[in-house]
């Protein structure tokens, strides 16, 4: 798997990195790169792009990328916002830390291809937070285990497709709103999901609360709707 960072062109825009890593490129090669970010360090790679106020975490080639976050102390670009975009690849994030505050983070796996996104014991702090995988047949397209999001404004989860969106372990989501959507939503036996605001829960199938399931608890007002009627991610 090449290790490395995810395109820099300005790097005096960006968060440093601590432990140096380096960027891997491919060479017109047609099956899917592999991204990583590893141990103790922040993002380098976020390419702002046109604008300014965004930063993109994005591979140098045009090919699909897996982008894998693991033990980073603080992902945090000098833009106004964060987003890690697989174009169709499967994204874990695990034991790190994202902080966006102003801004928003945006993970999102798509929904072209069908891949999973997976958001492991990590904490996220933003205005806006999104996270989106996509499946069908009912496999998990959203995987949140035992994290933690803090944003000012909203939390948007969704694992979009005939999917499941799954919970692992204890999830906290201190939000004013927070927006949960999937053909099935669950959160696994011994889960909890406690939510510090109102919860909205776009579903067909409601795995939670019930015997043989976790619970969802929220401070404000906790809502159930079907899955179509789901607001646009």
């Amino acid at each position: 798997m090449p290790v490395g960072t995810i395109g820099a062109p300005d790097a005096n825009r960006l968060a440093q990195i601590s432990n140096g890593s380096t960027t891997a490129r491919s060479s017109g090669q047609r099956e899917p790169i592999e991204r990583s970010v590893v141990g103790g360090g922040t993002v380098e790679g976020v390419s702002l792009g046109a604008d300014e106020n965004r930063g993109d975490l994005n591979n140098d080639s045009e090919q699909p990328v897996v982008i894998t976050v693991s033990d980073s102390a603080d992902l945090n670009a000098l833009a106004q916002a964060v987003a890690l975009a697989s174009f169709g690849e499967n994204i874990e994030v695990e034991n790190s830390t994202f902080v966006r505050s102003p801004g928003g983070i945006n993970i999102d796996a798509g929904t072209i291809f069908e891949r999973t996104l997976t958001l492991r014991s990590s904490t996220f702090a933003a205005d806006v937070i999104k996270a989106r995988g996509f499946q069908n047949g009912g496999r998990n397209a959203l995987v949140i285990d035992g994290s933690r999001f803090d944003a000012s404004t909203l939390v948007r989860l969704y694992a979009e497709g005939a999917a499941t969106l799954l919970f692992r372990g204890d999830v906290e989501i201190n939000s004013p709103l927070v927006q949960l959507a999937g053909q099935t939503v669950r959160v696994d036996a011994g889960g909890k999901v406690r939510a510090g605001g109102a919860i909205n829960v776009n579903a067909t199938n409601h795995q939670y609360d019930v015997a043989g399931f976790g619970t969802i608890e929220a401070a404000g007002s906790k809502t159930r709707a079907p899955y179509d009627s789901r607001p646009r991610y």
